[in-house]
């Protein structure tokens, strides 16, 4: 009859314990079919947040390493590639600085919120964004760089950040004619400061597993003790240098003026100030002008200083000597004069006659003091 279940071949009296069962059965099924649909439908509900959103964390790695003061520095900072540039975002910041440090979106860099502290000195390295680098560079360090930053990645598989502490230091090399303030003669003394070299040396990228004798030939450097011996030399040498640049030799030569003839004595370079006088030496014996100029001018470097010293009224028949002297250095210059020309008149532009010039014969002399 349609409408009733079909009725099993049973004993009498069966039938309707038959029936219960079958009913027992479709309703089970019936709520196991609920189940699974209650739970299918809240995994496409998750799959379609997913995919709505696209965001999880990513992993963002950086790598903390020590920057030299007016030097180029390499901040690290590398994450998960993504193939879409137009979805990734760069932020450095640093802990204590208001504005940012850098920023790069798009393909380019965003600097409207830049502090001014680091505002022409950064960059992120463009064309190798897209495979996961997101290292900064910051040009001429500064003391006040050191601290620390947060580099912060977002892709269109995520985001995420890492943490760095950046030290600021300068590397000093021995200046070829600095003064030794510490000069150890003990072992030990000169052990400790050789073991701070190596410290040091070990900081360098890159030569952490070098033996010291590597170290020092990547570096170009030698061991501290020859380079003390080295700037020792150095030194002594540019000190004699400096003493004999200060204290030139006289040159005596004629002039001509308006108050009569003249003879000129011009050294170019003394140090400290010196003083200067004349002497002649003539038939009648040897004795001191009182008719001499003399006058100082600072050289370009404001330590030198130029002598020249005029002395009117020479006589024939005498040797002139100019005598230039502190109390480190004394310099002589000396000429003979044997004839007297005619005086020119003031103002005259022409040189003296040759045999003028013929009849005066110069010899210098210096000592130290």
């Amino acid at each position: 009859m349609a409408g009733e279940y079909p009725r099993l071949s049973t004993p009498k009296g069966s039938t309707v314990t038959a029936d219960r069962e079958y009913q027992s059965i479709l309703v089970m099924s019936g709520s196991c079919m609920t189940t699974v649909i209650i739970i299918l439908a809240t995994v496409i509900a998750l799959i379609i947040g997913f995919g709505v959103s696209g965001k999880h964390s990513i992993s963002v790695t950086a790598l903390t390493s020590p920057g030299n003061i007016s030097q180029r520095s390499i901040l690290d900072c590398t994450f998960e590639p993504d193939i879409w540039m137009s979805s990734i975002a760069i932020r450095w910041a640093k802990t204590g600085v208001a504005g940012l440090v850098h920023e790069f979106k798009g393909g380019k860099d965003h600097l409207q919120e830049q502090d001014p502290l680091f505002r022409g000195r950064t960059a992120v390295f463009a064309d190798q964004v897209i495979g996961g680098n997101a290292s900064l560079e910051l040009r001429d360090v500064q003391l006040s760089d050191a601290g620390t930053y947060q580099c912060s990645v977002t892709t269109a598989r995520g985001s995420g950040a890492a943490v760095l502490h950046f030290r600021t230091g300068a590397l000093v090399r021995l200046h070829k004619s600095c003064v030794q303030f510490w000069a150890p003669h003990y072992k030990k003394y000169i052990a400790v400061l050789e073991q701070v070299q190596r410290r040091a040396m070990e900081l360098v990228k890159g030569l952490e597993c070098k033996s010291d004798k590597e170290q020092l030939t990547e570096l170009g450097l030698d061991i501290l003790e020859k380079r003390k011996l080295k700037g020792d030399f150095i030194t002594l040498y540019n000190s004699l240098k400096r003493l004999w640049s200060a204290f030139s030799i006289p040159e005596v030569q004629v002039e001509n003026s308006s108050s009569g003839d003249t003879l000129q004595c011009e050294a170019p370079c003394w140090f400290p100030r010196p003083a200067v006088h004349w002497t002649v030496d003539s038939d009648a014996g040897k004795h001191l002008p009182h008719t001499a100029n003399t006058s100082y001018e600072l050289n370009a470097e404001n330590i030198t200083l130029k002598v020249v010293s005029f002395l009117h009224n020479i006589t024939a028949n005498a040797t002139y000597t100019c005598v230039i002297e502190n109390n480190i250095a004394k310099a002589t210059g000396n000429i003979k004069v044997t004839v007297i020309p005619a005086t020119l008149t003031a103002g005259h532009t022409s040189d003296f006659p040759p045999s003028w010039a013929e009849n005066f014969k110069g010899v210098s002399q210096f000592q130290s003091m």
